[in-house]
């Protein structure tokens, strides 16, 4: 049936009192060449990045959200070290053990059942360890560069490396696991930023763009190889310690922190923040080139210059910058 068009004012009025209908909604937004199809009336995107308003952020609960964050930071720090360790005093010093047929067929170990006759193999809890610490070495090499050009670099190297210190590296050390990895080869993450080099690399021909693309795809095969290994292994440990376990409430607390660190694999904040940079700073065609990229990138070292400077006065000041972090 033919469906009168409704006034924007006669559809508000209807839709407080809720009595509006899907076709109604139809005939309100249709698009037509002499207007309507309006969707979005109240978004404003200030043009200022919204700078002028960032001393109404600070509140009570953002400062528990910082103290939360370094909480974290603290705890998968201990935890991660001190079990690692514990881990490797209680291997032998050639971290070999008699393989059974869970652990046999690790990818590292049938590597290294091609040398070695038998069937001694790496130890599970070991190789686990070490890909932990390889892991956290990483996050301190990373967070050592960004402090040398925070003490030593340009005014707006120094804030970048803050931006990337607070904002980063600080949340991935509160959260990181050896299976971390598996964060860059899911599909919503690694299709989008597959289809971005490769875009750039069409655009921008040239050595160093066929390069960089060459070297992200031989990354991310290396981030699934590791990713893979940790789950297995960190399966292996979590079955056995179930299976171990004396008590149902020791085999469910054994259950829940593999279920928690299955669940940490993927950072659904900073997957957030880049469909929400994809919206503001990515244009029309919903495309970061690789300009757009470093806009946004300096959007967030000006948002932390900036409350850096309302933060006067605040203790701690630095818990108000992580604060107001993703």
């Amino acid at each position: 049936p033919k469906m009168s068009r409704i006034s924007p004012a006669d559809s508000e009025a209807t839709h407080r009192a809720g009595t509006i209908n899907l076709r109604e909604v139809w005939s309100e937004h249709r698009y037509s060449e002499k207007g309507g199809g309006v969707f979005f009336k109240d978004i404003t995107l200030a043009r200022d990045g919204g700078f002028n308003e960032v001393g109404t952020l600070f509140r009570v609960d953002r400062f528990a959200w910082a103290s939360f964050q370094i909480g974290c930071v603290v705890l998968n720090l201990i935890v991660v070290t001190q079990m690692n360790i514990s881990r490797l005093k209680s291997q032998p010093p050639d971290f070999l053990v008699e393989a059974d047929p869970t652990s046999k067929h690790l990818f590292l170990n049938n590597f290294i059942g091609i040398f070695i006759q038998g069937d001694r193999r790496a130890s599970p809890a070991a190789l686990l360890a070490f890909l932990e610490f390889g892991m956290l070495l990483y996050h301190f090499c990373r967070l050592a560069r960004e402090v040398v050009h925070l003490l030593w670099g340009s005014e707006e190297d120094g804030w970048h490396a803050l931006a990337e210190i607070l904002w980063n590296i600080v949340p991935d050390l509160g959260s990181f696991s050896a299976m971390r990895p598996l964060h860059f080869v899911t599909p919503k993450i690694f299709i989008p930023s597959f289809t971005r080099r490769a875009w750039e690399t069409y655009e921008r021909r040239g050595l160093k763009r066929v390069s960089g693309l060459c070297f992200f795809l031989l990354s991310r095969v290396f981030f699934a190889f590791v990713g893979l290994e940790a789950f297995m292994i960190k399966f292996i440990i979590a079955s056995e310690e179930h299976r171990s376990a004396t008590s149902f409430w020791g085999a469910l607390l054994v259950s829940a922190a593999f279920l928690n660190q299955m669940l940490g694999v993927v950072d659904m904040s900073k997957f957030a923040q880049r469909r929400l940079f994809t919206f503001i700073f990515g244009g029309e065609d919903s495309f970061i080139s690789e300009y757009e990229m470093n806009v946004a990138k300096t959007w967030q070292a000006m948002l932390v210059m900036h409350m850096w400077e309302k933060s006067k006065g605040r203790q701690p000041r630095l818990g108000g910058v992580i604060a107001l972090g993703p």
